[in-house]
Formats: structure tokens, C-alpha cells, sequence
């Protein structure tokens, strides 16, 4: 098989003169993070042995070349990891990697996924789901075996997979990533209706207060689509916002949650609950947006719909204090952390596009039905009020219609007025 794509690489290697230097574009607003190896139309060799699945994965049950077109030549102390997520059946499986040097100083290299790290050819058979520093293999070998790829570049000419005789392998990924990865925070659809979405992290420099540490800020700057913050000299500088009217919410309501953190950097999202204030840990009424990953994340792209109710502190009565009299949660603050693991400044450190709550309005039980003039009590003023309404002699203002259903059966209508004045006039 090897030999057969190999005819077809000469013949490609036209464009890998011409795009010796090539490098897949990234831009600062919409980098690559990931370059995923699988990608049907690449497939140039043992096309017979694929089936491309409708959720995107490969079944394969014989030998196939996978040869990137054009190929991408990248950093590998940049892109230094390598993903690889597959299962296997009936036996094991052989991945290899074509490395080419983009500018022909260097031999080619052939990169056993297994046998670079474990030893041997073939991964055994199961499910694999790992990710290795393709970095650590390259400076082993050129350390080692004489590698070298010119500037740190390396062009990824081709993968091999080669199952085992009656191995099934069904792949879910082989890419190469520069260590920012998407992760899935809470479930990716709401688990309740909401009429209300709230923006808690404010777009807007002025409104929040300054955290400064070894004397590092937090730069901000934002637009409509999203807040940056960045630090003037590394360590862990924050910002926060004491809400000035706290949220009630009940324990269904959730946080829609769509950051970034840059490599290198780290963030802790809080939110405060009860009586604490976002200088004030000592209750432990507060919780984490990113539970699910740890008190403290680093690089990736986060997003998702998380309860507020499972983000909450598991000790009693930190717990007790982030509820109200009557049961609810009530929302205090919300701090955010621009950390730099190393010295120095960076911006930007966290991106935030959306930090929303999402709540459903509630049918407050102490409302009267049939109180029109919201006097907190039913007399004769209300029913003429309604009684006006109904027969189009005046227009019923918002408060007024939530109360005119005074029997409730859904409809505003002439005998909840008759009802109603019945009511009041003792009749």
C-alpha cells in the first residue's frame, strides 16, 4: 500500500514544492486549533475499505491512505499534540504518520502512533482515546535518530491505518492540536422553558471593579459580541460586580455559558449567592460556572447550558446560605479571573461572548385577580374598571389584563365583571 501512495505523493509533490511554505491559515479572530486528519475526500488509497458514517465516523475494515490536500505544515511546537480516538474489533490496529520536512533538508519520517510510545506496532484491540505530545517525539528523535524538521515545520503527507486481518475499527479522530480543545459544560440545550435572558457579565469596562494582584490590572475591552480581558503583568488579577438588585431565581434556572481562554492563561468564573458579596468567601456561598472541570480552567472554548442549582457548594450550610426565606436562590455577584501561568503580561487571557441567565417568569401567587386598580383589595372601583374595559369604553393597561380573568377560565370576558361586582356588592 505504502509503495502505491507513494506514486501518488510524487506526483503531489509538485504542490508541496509550491507550498513549501504553506501554513493553514489561522487568524487572530477565528484561530484553527485543530486539524483533523479525517476528512473523506483525502482518502487515497482503500476507499473500498471505508464506510463514512451519517454521525461522521469511519468504519474501517481494511487498509487505507489518508493523504492531506493540500498538506498542512505546521509547528509542532505549536501544534505539538496528536489526537487519536478509535475503537477497535477482532483485533488490533496500526496508525502511522508521514512527516516531510517543507523544505526537503530533512528525510522523511514515519511516526508509529503505538510504537512511539508504548513500544511495538499495533495498538491493541478496544477503544483508544488518547492524546500524546507529538513535540516529545520529534525533539526524541532528533536527539536521538538524527530528525530535524527546518524551523520547527513539519508537513503531514499522509496516515496510515492498518487494521489487523478481521479487525473492524471504527475512528472517531486523528488530529493534530495545539493543546485548546472544546469542551461541553452542562448539556448543550436548555432542560426548561425560559422566557428571560439576562446578560450578567456586562459588556461594558466601566461598571466593573479592579482586583489588582503584584500590581497586574485587567485590561478590558469589548464590542457587542463579546468582553476581553487581558492582564498588565501576568499573576491573577480579577474583576467583579456586586449586582445592585440581586436575581431571584428558582432552582430550575440556568447559566448559558460561551468563553475562551487563550494558551497560557487560566480563568475561575464565580457567582455569589445569599448575603456574600464578591470579596466575601467566608459563608462559602458560591459556587463555579465550570464545576464539572474544577475550580480553575485553562485553555479551550467552553460553552453550554448549566444549572445554577448544581453549581452550588456541597457543604450544608454554605449551601442553606445561598437561599432565601421563601426558598429561592438569590444571585449576589459575579467575579471573573484573567490569570497568566507564566510572568508578564497578556491580552488578550479570556474572551466572553455570553454569561446569560436564563429564568422563567412565574405567576405571583400573591396577585389578586380582579384587583384593576392594584390596591391590594376587590371593591366596586374594581369592577367598573374591568366592567369599562370588557365593553371597549376604556383600554386595559398590562397589570390590568394579567388581573381581569378574575374566574379564571382563561378568557376575559363580560361575566367576570358580573362575578366580580357580584362579589364586592355583597349580592
Amino acid at each position: 500500500m505504502k509503495k502505491a501512495l507513494s506514486i501518488i505523493l510524487s506526483v503531489a509533490m509538485l504542490m508541496t514544492v509550491a507550498l513549501s511554505m504553506f501554513v493553514v491559515p489561522a487568524s487572530a479572530e477565528d484561530p484553527v486549533h485543530t486539524y483533523e486528519m479525517m476528512n473523506p475526500a483525502w482518502i487515497a488509497e482503500g476507499a473500498e475499505n471505508v464506510t463514512v458514517n451519517e454521525d461522521g465516523t469511519w468504519t474501517v475494515t481494511g487498509n487505507i491512505g489518508i493523504a492531506p490536500d493540500p498538506a498542512p505544515t505546521l509547528d509542532y511546537t505549536v501544534y505539538y499534540n496528536i489526537i487519536q480516538k478509535w475503537t477497535s474489533v477482532g483485533g488490533g490496529v496500526k496508525v502511522t504518520v508521514l512527516d516531510r520536512d517543507p523544505n526537503g533538508v530533512y528525510e522523511d519520517h514515519w511516526i508509529n502512533l503505538y510504537g512511539q510510545w508504548v513500544g511495538g506496532e499495533f495498538f491493541p484491540e478496544g477503544e483508544t482515546n488518547q492524546t500524546n505530545s507529538i513535540k516529545s517525539v520529534f525533539d526524541w528523535c532528533t536527539a536521538n535518530l538524527g530528525w530535524g524538521n527546518t524551523n520547527n515545520q513539519f508537513t503531514v503527507r499522509a496516515v496510515y491505518i492498518e487494521p489487523e486481518a478481521g479487525a473492524t475499527v471504527t475512528l472517531e479522530s486523528i488530529a493534530f492540536n495545539d493543546g485548546i480543545y472544546d469542551y461541553q459544560l452542562g448539556t448543550e440545550t436548555p432542560t426548561f422553558e425560559y422566557d428571560n435572558q439576562t446578560l450578567i457579565a456586562p459588556k461594558d469596562a466601566d461598571i466593573w471593579e479592579q482586583i489588582p494582584v503584584s500590581g497586574s490590572l485587567v485590561n478590558i475591552t469589548y464590542d457587542t459580541e463579546k468582553l476581553v480581558l487581558g492582564n498588565t503583568n501576568g499573576a491573577w488579577p480579577s474583576v467583579f460586580l456586586d449586582f445592585a438588585t440581586p436575581y431571584v431565581v428558582n432552582e430550575e434556572s440556568m447559566i448559558y455559558a460561551d468563553f475562551s481562554i487563550e494558551k497560557g492563561a487560566k480563568t475561575t468564573i464565580y457567582l455569589f449567592f445569599g448575603q456574600a458579596t464578591c470579596n466575601e468567601f467566608d459563608n462559602g456561598a458560591y459556587g463555579v460556572v465550570h464545576y464539572e472541570l474544577g475550580a480553575e480552567v485553562a485553555a479551550g472554548n467552553y460553552k453550554g447550558y448549566v444549572n445554577i442549582v448544581d453549581m452550588l457548594p456541597t457543604d450544608e450550610a454554605a449551601r442553606a446560605a445561598c437561599y432565601n426565606a421563601d426558598g429561592d436562590l438569590t444571585i449576589t455577584g459575579i467575579k471573573i479571573f484573567a490569570t497568566s501561568e507564566a510572568e508578564g503580561a497578556m491580552d488578550p487571557a479570556v474572551t466572553i461572548r455570553n454569561l446569560d441567565l436564563l429564568t422563567q417568569a412565574e405567576a405571583n401567587e400573591d396577585v389578586l385577580m380582579g384587583d384593576m386598580n392594584g390596591d391590594g383589595d376587590l371593591n366596586t372601583m374594581d369592577a367598573l374598571l374591568l366592567f369599562g374595559g370588557i365593553n371597549g369604553a376604556r383600554e386595559l393597561t398590562e397589570a390590568q389584563q394579567a388581573v381581569a380573568d378574575y374566574t379564571g377560565d382563561g378568557n376575559v370576558n363580560m361575566m367576570d365583571a358580573l362575578l366580580l361586582f357580584k362579589a364586592v356588592s355583597g349580592g
